[in-house]
């Protein structure tokens, strides 16, 4: 292989996050280590519940966890009267917890348990309201809401501090006790989801560890302080099969043609993406060409519109859903090349069925939050800020973008921040 501008030699790609373990596959596999974030201290045993617990306390912003336990969605949600909030047109999660993955949080009759998961269950799927994402909790993460689809019932904490409750929700309600965040990353793309007013609690299936028995159907759902157990770390998944959206797609902020029929419009999230090499940096349209640039708030060259759409329910090797990345201000295209040095460019889209040199996918969480952008069909290969690592120079305005191997490299890893 061809030296990259003096790395020196072939790249190690023994630890390229490409595993394909079924329980990760929405993150795009690999299994990361269990390090826990910085800042952990311990509390005091609560009585009258056995496990012991500390807690994952003032993490870095840099740290904010990947993935969708990340990633926040543009839901646009109104609650309906009579309950079955929201439309069938937005996005659909389920929260599973990693004491057993193939449950998942459901409404049962107004209480909160942990059930034999069905993604066609629509008490077993949420909307993410994240409209007053602009309120941060204590440590600088964004709040949200959840709001279950068959009941349109949101969690609800209150002074009791142990209690999770469902309660019905109205979208235009300003009481921060609908309001949740999520912790950084606690391992395995795993987070806390705890109340926004008191980030020292976490969401907790009760009894939920191996020590006291596992999940089961029915396990209760409370709030606890943390233990850094497998029954306190969540991750909130988007539901991929096509009986959870409905036959149509929302819009989530333009109308444009992309090249399609006149008016035609897609099922999107505006996002912008940066790098670990140097994160004040964003990717960036000019001309045709795709580059670092520094960021400008209300530059529309630097967001993009992330469609699930479009990509058909395509998903690559690992099982990650593959997305189409659309330039706001160009209406174009993130295109990629098929081997190592291709340069990244932006084209335009045709019909409604795009092909694979613009779609695009996730790996797993490969630390801090962020993860390798990779092409469909081959995600051995990764979007790559050329030279922008420290050794050869870093991050400069006009930094372009190529695909590379997998190098282990901050210049390789990726974050989309939703806007």
């Amino acid at each position: 292989m061809a030296e990259y501008g003096g790395y020196g030699g072939a790249p190690d790609t023994t630890a390229a996050p490409y595993g394909s373990g079924p329980e990760y596959s929405s993150y795009g596999g690999g299994r990361m280590d269990e390090s826990e974030p910085r800042g952990f201290f311990h509390h005091d045993k609560k009585p009258g519940h056995e496990h012991h617990h500390e807690q994952p306390h003032r993490f870095d912003q840099e740290n904010v966890g990947g993935g969708y336990g990340e990633q926040q969605q543009q839901s646009g949600y109104h609650s309906r009267p009579g309950g079955g909030g929201g439309s069938a047109h937005e996005e659909v999660f389920k929260i599973v917890c990693e004491a057993n993955p193939s449950y998942y949080l459901t409404d049962r009759g107004g209480e909160l348990v942990l059930a034999p998961g069905n993604e066609s269950n629509p008490h077993q799927q949420w909307y993410k309201d994240t409209r007053h994402s602009s309120k941060k909790d204590k440590e600088g993460f964004p709040g949200f809401s959840l709001i279950n689809k068959a009941s349109g019932l949101a969690l609800y904490h209150d002074d009791k501090k142990d209690k999770v409750y469902l309660k019905p929700y109205d979208a235009n309600d300003t009481n921060e006790s609908f309001l949740w965040s999520q912790s950084a990353d606690v391992g395995h793309g795993y987070q806390c989801i705890r109340p926004f007013t008191d980030v020292h609690l976490n969401l907790d299936a009760y009894r939920g560890d191996k020590e006291h028995g596992g999940v089961k159907d029915g396990t209760n759902v409370i709030l606890h302080k943390w233990n850094k157990q497998e029954n306190q770390k969540w991750k909130i998944l988007p539901i991929t099969s096509t009986g959870a959206y409905g036959a149509e797609a929302q819009s989530y902020g333009t109308s444009a043609a992309y090249g399609g029929g006149q008016g035609q419009s897609y099922g999107q999230q505006t996002v912008k993406l940066s790098c670990e090499a140097r994160p004040d940096y964003y990717v960036t349209v000019r001309g045709d060409s795709v580059v670092l640039a520094a960021s400008e708030e209300s530059d529309p060259r630097q967001e993009w519109f992330q469609d699930n759409k479009l990509a058909a329910n395509m998903k690559d090797e690992s099982g990650s859903p593959a997305f189409v990345l659309i330039n706001k201000a160009t209406q174009k295209a993130l295109q990629h090349g098929e081997k190592e040095f291709d340069k990244v460019r932006v084209v335009s889209l045709h019909g409604d069925r795009p092909d694979e040199s613009v779609l695009w996918t996730l790996s797993a969480d490969v630390g801090k939050g962020y993860r390798c952008l990779r092409p469909v069909g081959n995600i051995h290969l990764n979007l790559d800020a050329s030279h922008g690592d420290e050794k050869h120079g870093g991050v400069h305005d006009g930094t372009e973008l190529i695909l590379f191997k997998w190098l282990k490299r901050e210049n390789q890893k990726w974050r989309l921040t939703y806007v």
